[in-house]
């Protein structure tokens, strides 16, 4: 229950850029459709963040400044945390040491400061050489084959847009939005961010967009219709689960529009209840962001690159699961050991898909495929033992 939470949260914050199909949604949407066509920005803003649970209290203040070039993707940004505290159970203050961040993104590929993750890793124990290359300046994912495995085209960016603000202009999501001059003002509370939430969801399982995800991944045309249909069914729980636990949250986001430039200010307030547990979470940014020109952006040179594939690779790696397989399941060929391979994710809670054309097998973790080695035998697809120890699963073989 409290991942679903958080992932409302993170969705809806995602949500705040939806403007509904009202007539002010519809100006509001035609203001930020001006704003995309600049040909790079420049943005600063303050965030704060107070998060208070079981006792205990913690505030985030940070500053950022950002350039973005938004023809081909390239953007730079720099985060000066100006306060990281946390007050416990006997008030008492612990000001934790945050270092300067520099987050880059070129394309599809981001960068981030090795010290930034290093030193959150040190808040929570952990050591962060363990699974990654401390000894660089910055760490980058790369994401450009998941990118080209989903089948959205970031190499034409206007095409993009226009898709997307298409999407907008035709959602049903009920937005309520009040305008007053070149000031739009958004105002929700649980009821409405859980209903908006929903049915953008809904709308999202089956776009265009969604839809040529999911024949690059492969998917017939039936298991599309499946995979929409299942969605639809999590979504209507997922909203009736979830509405008595995030009652009295609320939202608010203003934008104000001039001539080169724009501010947006938000608040979201999170009340969220589990049993007997109130966790609130507040989060305030002022944020204003000005048309620019075009300038390059030097990108760093002393990186590690991870491709998603490796990063899924060690999540996987890090699983340490154990699963249990019949000796009759069990298959012996050329000296090595292979179990069914669904059966075998299955109870690990990670799903699969099939290509009948590669006839190659791939496992799913979110929206993202990674290609898995296996054998078939008939119908069923079967895996290695020492392929799964790689992904962090052993098996105990029962009778």
């Amino acid at each position: 229950m409290k991942r679903s939470i958080l992932a409302l949260i993170t969705a809806f914050v995602m949500l705040m850029g939806l403007v509904g199909c009202s007539s002010e949604g519809m100006t509001l949407l035609s203001e930020m459709r001006k704003v995309s066509t600049w040909e790079a920005y420049d943005e600063s803003g303050t965030v704060r963040c107070t998060v208070e649970a079981m006792g205990v209290k913690a505030n985030l203040v940070a500053e950022y400044e950002a350039y973005s070039r938004a023809t081909d993707l390239k953007q730079k940004t720099s985060i000066q945390f100006k306060e990281f505290k946390v007050i416990d159970h006997d008030a008492a203050e612990i000001n934790l040491k945050v270092s300067p961040v520099k987050v880059y993104m070129d394309g599809m590929k981001f960068y981030i400061s090795t010290s930034y993750i290093t030193e959150l890793c040190g808040f929570m124990g952990l050591d962060a050489s363990s699974f990654m290359d401390t000894t660089k300046e910055y760490v980058a994912l790369d994401m450009t084959d998941m990118v080209v495995a989903s089948g959205i085209d970031f190499t034409n960016m206007d095409a993009l847009i226009a898709q997307s603000y298409s999407m907008y202009e035709n959602s049903k999501v009920e937005i309520p939005i009040t305008k007053e001059g070149n000031t739009y003002t958004v105002a929700m509370n649980a009821d409405q961010m859980l209903d908006a939430f929903v049915t953008f969801c809904n709308e999202s399982a089956e776009n265009s967009l969604t839809i040529e995800q999911y024949k690059a991944m492969g998917l017939t045309e039936e298991q599309i219709k499946e995979v929409i249909a299942s969605s639809k069914e999590v979504y209507a729980e997922m909203k009736e689960g979830l509405r008595p636990y995030i009652q009295g949250s609320t939202a608010e986001i203003t934008y104000a529009f001039e001539e080169n430039y724009y501010t947006m200010t938000t608040n979201l307030d999170f009340k969220i209840t589990i049993e007997d547990e109130v966790v609130r979470m507040n989060i305030e940014l002022t944020d204003e962001v000005r048309n620019s020109t075009a300038k390059e952006v030097e990108f760093p040179t002393n990186v590690k690159v991870y491709s998603m594939t490796e990063i899924m690779e060690e999540l996987m790696s890090n699983m340490q699961t154990v699963i249990k397989v019949s000796s009759k399941d069990i298959l012996v060929e050329n000296g090595v050991t292979y179990v069914p391979f669904r059966a075998a994710m299955e109870q690990v809670g990670v799903g699969i898909q099939f290509d009948n054309t590669t006839k190659k097998t791939s496992i799913l973790v979110g929206n993202n495929a990674m290609e898995v080695e296996t054998i078939l035998k008939g119908n069923r697809a079967y895996v290695s033992l020492e392929t799964l120890a790689g992904l962090g699963v052993n098996i105990q073989v029962i009778e």
